[in-house]
C-alpha cells in the first residue's frame, strides 16, 4: 500500500484536527470525493478516510511524540526529537487513475511551512524545508 509521510515540528496547533483539515481543504472540492473520520475502538485514535469515486481509498493518520520521532530518526540515520507526522496510506492504483490524489497531497504538504516529506515506498526524502537532511 503506497505511503507518504509529512513531518512537521510538534506544536500545540499541530494536532489531528489541523492535519485532517489540510487534507479536507485540499481534496474536498474534487468530484467524487467523500471524506469522513473514524475512531479505532481499541486505540481511540482518530483517522481520516477519503474515498474517491467509491473505489479508491486513502487513510490519513496524525501522530506525534516518540513514534514519529523514532521513524524520522531512522530516515535520517540520527536521533531527532520534537516532531509530528501526517501519515497517508493509499490503495494500490496500478492503472494510475488516482495519482492526482497523491500529487495534490504532496503539493499541500510542501506548503505546510517547514516540512520533511518522505516517500515510504521509494525510501526517499521528497522535500526537506526543515533542513534535516543537510544537518
Amino acid at each position: 500500500m503506497p505511503s507518504l509521510h509529512a513531518y512537521v515540528p510538534a506544536a500545540p496547533e499541530h494536532d489531528a484536527d489541523w492535519a485532517f483539515s489540510q487534507v479536507r481543504d485540499e481534496l474536498s472540492g474534487s468530484n467524487g470525493v467523500e471524506i469522513s473520520t473514524t475512531t479505532n475502538p481499541f486505540t481511540k485514535a482518530t483517522d481520516l478516510k477519503v474515498v474517491v469515486d467509491g473505489t479508491y481509498h486513502v487513510t490519513v493518520f496524525f501522530e506525534s511524540g516518540e513514534k514519529a520521532d523514532a521513524d524520522l530518526s531512522t530516515i535520517l540515520g540520527r536521533e531527532v526529537n520534537g516532531y509530528a507526522r501526517l501519515r497517508v496510506l493509499t490503495a494500490p492504483d496500478p492503472e494510475l487513475e488516482y495519482d492526482f490524489v497523491q500529487i495534490q497531497l504532496l503539493d499541500r504538504f510542501e506548503r505546510l511551512g517547514p516540512v520533511l516529506v518522505y516517500g515510504v515506498d521509494a525510501e526517499q526524502v521528497l522535500t526537506d524545508t526543515l533542513g534535516l537532511t543537510t544537518a
